[in-house]
């Protein structure tokens, strides 16, 4: 399919094969497509939903799913539940598979389907558009496909270079005449970065500390350290499972969850 529309691409765009592809795989990583189904126990969903590999030379065979979705994904993303009983409603059946917003799907199918389900597939970076929607297999259940969605993607912004300009600039929108200079004459020394304004000069080793410093002086005053602000926090760990962003980044902390001390 990627091939297909990699074509397409190519006549409209008038760009090279390798680019088309790499725009339409960029594009399909933004999706995910939804799938519900009625399945005995979750180590049936799992037999169906897996690969199963050849002993001899370890070369996997498409699972039961694919086979009768007539598609191929990547194992690594994909997401399923089973939960403990059946339900219409869309909330409980997507409960424990949060990589999409369900208001997508909500607007689509109401808050309650047509049937009861017990389990959930995500297949994230995929946008299933086969001509298969719904499939009753003998041995594994019913399955049926619910649409495609924008992927649900974790804010993790993280304090590379990237960031610096942006913080060069606000900080000239403030008035602050910014420069960069050497700590000292050792040639292997860092660099300091300054902001200039009305005779007074703050300094930090890169443009997003200064702007966080002078941000705490445009919040608090030129009197910050006397400021009505606890000395200490107290950061209790969320509970629940840890999604991957979680998992890499630590859990993203709501202000409630905050105490001071």
């Amino acid at each position: 399919m990627v091939q297909f529309i990699a074509c397409e691409y190519i006549r409209y765009c008038q760009i090279d094969r390798k680019e088309a592809i790499e725009m339409i795989e960029a594009e399909e990583k933004e999706y995910v497509s939804v799938f519900a189904g009625s399945c005995q126990s979750r180590e049936l969903l799992e037999e169906y939903l897996f690969q199963q590999h050849q002993l001899l030379n370890f070369s996997p065979i498409r699972s039961v799913f694919e086979k009768d979705f007539h598609f191929k994904y990547d194992e690594r993303d994909l997401f399923h539940a089973v939960n403990a009983r059946m339900s219409n409603n869309v909330e409980e059946i997507f409960a424990n598979v949060k990589a999409f917003d369900m208001d997508w799907l909500k607007q689509e199918h109401s808050d309650c389907f047509d049937r009861f389900y017990n389990a959930a597939i995500v297949i994230k970076n995929y946008r299933y558009q086969g001509e298969v929607k719904e499939i009753t297999n003998e041995k594994f259940g019913y399955f049926k496909f619910f649409g495609v969605y924008p992927l649900k993607r974790a804010e993790v912004i993280i304090d590379y270079g990237n960031t610096y300009r942006n913080a060069i600039y606000k900080l000239i929108q403030w008035g602050y005449k910014v420069s960069r200079v050497q700590e000292s004459a050792d040639f292997n020394a860092g660099m300091e970065w300054l902001a200039q304004k009305d005779q007074k000069i703050y300094t930090a080793e890169n443009p997003l500390r200064l702007l966080g410093l002078i941000t705490i002086i445009r919040e608090y005053g030129e009197n910050w350290e006397h400021s009505d602000v606890a000395r200490t926090f107290s950061i209790k760990p969320a509970l629940g499972e840890l999604d991957y962003h979680e998992w890499m980044w630590g859990k993203i902390l709501d202000p409630e969850q905050i105490e001071e001390e």
